[in-house]
């Protein structure tokens, strides 16, 4: 009988008794290899990728950030190293992130930080940049000392108030008198007196 396999370039056709068998080469099925075999059935694209069927094969469209076949491969978006002044580069999905070094800032870590700003040192001490780990030194101010001039001496702490309460400062000191008391240290007890509180010729007495 006659060849009725589709096409005879591309199929084998055994010639049978009142029949025949069609032999389809790889991708087609069928009788008569009628039939493309879909290449996208068991979904061979990663990441998200997705499956177009043709002829013979399958092509991935990849998302971005992938490549590949089956779109099995990660870009290295890191690739030449993107960020500045030493920073990390750590790859992520069509992305990058830089881990920068102490002193830079910025996505690609191409600002340089300002140490002294905002100021860190206390008690408004001024802040000059400089070289080491800190990049910024303090000018502390007389009686504080400490990399931020945080530490200061405790001016009551000789209880120089003999009649008040001691209130620390920088480089000084301040007392609160108790009631009856005046002076720098709260040491001349008030003559209550002195202004002549008594009417029409009274002795004042005071206590």
């Amino acid at each position: 009988m006659g060849n009725d396999c589709e096409d005879e370039e591309d199929e084998l056709c055994t010639d049978t008794v009142n029949d025949y068998k069609c032999q389809c080469i790889e991708g087609f099925t069928g009788r008569n290899c009628e039939n493309n075999e879909n290449d996208c059935e068991n979904n061979p694209c990663l990441n998200g990728g997705s499956c177009r069927n043709s002829l013979f094969a399958y092509t991935c469209e990849c998302p971005p950030g992938f490549r590949g076949l089956n779109c099995e491969e990660n870009i290295n978006d890191c690739q030449g190293n993107p960020c500045q002044h030493g920073g990390e580069c750590i790859d992520g999905l069509n992305t990058f992130t830089c881990k920068c070094r102490y002193g830079y800032t910025g996505p690609l870590c191409d600002q340089e930080l300002n140490p002294c700003e905002p100021n860190p040192c206390h008690h408004s001490a001024r802040c000059d940049r400089a070289p080491g780990i800190l990049g910024f030194r303090c000018n502390c101010p007389l009686g504080t000392w400490g990399h931020v001039c945080d530490e200061q001496e405790n001016e009551c702490y000789s209880n120089p108030c003999d009649h008040g309460d001691c209130i620390d400062g920088i480089n000084t000191y301040t007392c609160s008198c108790h009631p009856g008391y005046t002076g720098r240290n709260c040491e001349s007890p008030i003559n209550e007196c002195e202004s002549s509180p008594c009417e029409n010729n009274g002795r004042c007495v005071d206590l």
